[in-house]
């Protein structure tokens, strides 16, 4: 009987405890945290569907070489007259590429250039100012009618020669004072040994010391 009582105590205790429970509802948080964290990971995946990482990012870019071709601006404004050179064809450095409209023929400017560089400056006297006189310079005609006159001048002075007289007369001149230097120079040793024997026959017994 006592054992039975026990039992019947234990379930009215169980049973009440139960009843507290069905009385008392849980805390929001558990009865819809499963809902909540339901609802954010559908919201993440909608969200990751809806906004997509761009795959192709455009952008500007700038692609180089090892030898990046170089940009060529024209010093003067003036249309292409020739184009020396083809597609794609290396290039040496001072090669002339192309030729711009200008009063010039650019065939007398190559000309002029060739001659000039192959002269060095000791052969400037003999420029051919015949040859490069029928040349069409365009810009730099009046340059090159100053140095043609600077050269005509240079060569009509050395060809007259208008100081000759006054140089060989003061070549003249200079070897006379040279000589007579010579001269002057012969009349002092000769008196300094005058002077000697004279000092050595006078003063000997005396002893006497004169400083010249």
């Amino acid at each position: 009987m006592e054992k039975e009582k026990d039992i019947l105590d234990n379930l009215e205790l169980r049973s009440e405890n139960v009843q507290d429970i069905l009385t008392q509802p849980p805390h929001w948080m558990i009865r819809w945290g499963n809902t909540v964290i339901f609802v954010i990971l559908l919201m993440v995946l909608l969200m990751s569907y809806v906004i997509k990482y761009p795959e192709f990012i455009p952008a500007p870019i700038v692609v180089t070489s090892k030898n990046p071709p170089e940009k060529l601006e024209a010093r003067t404004n003036s249309k292409i007259e020739k184009i020396l050179v083809k597609d794609h064809q290396s290039v040496n450095k001072n090669q002339v590429m192309m030729v711009l409209q200008s009063a010039a023929d650019y065939k007398d400017i190559l000309a002029l250039k060739d001659i000039v560089d192959s002269m060095s400056s000791s052969q400037v006297l003999y420029f051919p100012t015949q040859q490069a006189s029928t040349f069409k310079l365009g810009e730099i005609q009046g340059e090159y009618n100053s140095f043609a006159k600077a050269l005509q001048d240079e060569k009509l002075f050395t060809r007259l020669k208008p100081y000759a007289p006054e140089n060989i007369a003061a070549n003249q001149s200079l070897g006379e004072y040279r000589a007579r230097i010579a001269t002057l120079q012969q009349q002092r040793n000769l008196e300094v040994t005058k002077f000697d024997l004279t000092k050595k026959n006078t003063c000997a017994p005396k002893n006497c010391s004169i400083k010249v």
